[in-house]
């Protein structure tokens, strides 16, 4: 073959690896990398050539794959994917769950004289009376509030001496805690 040949195989070559080449170019690839004479320095690329004029090689009966395999094959990956997210939930769900309750462990509660130190028992149980008392907190805040803004409201009548009793929050504080 001669050099200018050989210097079109690789420019083909390099057109090819570009994904630019026709049909008819990538045939020529193919005939000459399977021809046995390859220049020095492109017995490289024959294997690779070799395994793409192979491809071509092959009739494809369409037939063999019916409609039914298509089908299994979409539910068998379907189900599959659904196994993998049920997995993965699974795992995260236990794993947070654990992780969730671990400020609480060395706990324990006590039900009908027998004590529990069962995480998954004390954590829930834990977290109802945290509940609870942050309730109890808040509403004990509130009456603070109120307490608070009738000792301002009658310390501001007292010092102005203009007792108003019109407004009934005064009227209800000072009837409920002073003796008027």
């Amino acid at each position: 073959m001669s050099d200018k040949d050989v210097n079109d195989i690789r420019i083909l070559i390099g057109r090819f690896l570009d994904g630019e080449t026709s049909l008819a170019e990538e045939k020529r690839l193919y005939e000459y990398f399977s021809s046995g004479e390859v220049a020095d320095g492109l017995e490289c690329y024959a294997p690779m050539f070799g395994w793409y004029s192979s491809l071509g090689s092959k009739p494809v009966d369409k037939k063999a794959k019916s409609a039914g395999f298509r089908i299994y094959r979409h539910w068998c990956a379907a189900a599959a994917m659904l196994a993998l997210i049920f997995t993965f939930g699974l795992f995260t769900r236990q794993y947070s769950y654990c992780h969730k309750y671990e400020a609480y462990k060395g706990s324990y509660i006590v039900r009908d004289g027998k004590k529990i130190t069962d995480l998954r028992v004390v954590g829930p149980e834990a977290e109802r009376i945290e509940r609870e008392f942050d309730e109890r907190i808040r509403m004990a805040e509130l009456r603070m509030q109120e307490a608070d803004q009738g000792i301002s409201e009658y310390v501001n009548v007292t010092l102005s001496g203009n007792v108003d009793l019109s407004n009934p929050s005064v009227r209800n504080y000072i009837e409920e805690f002073v003796d008027i």
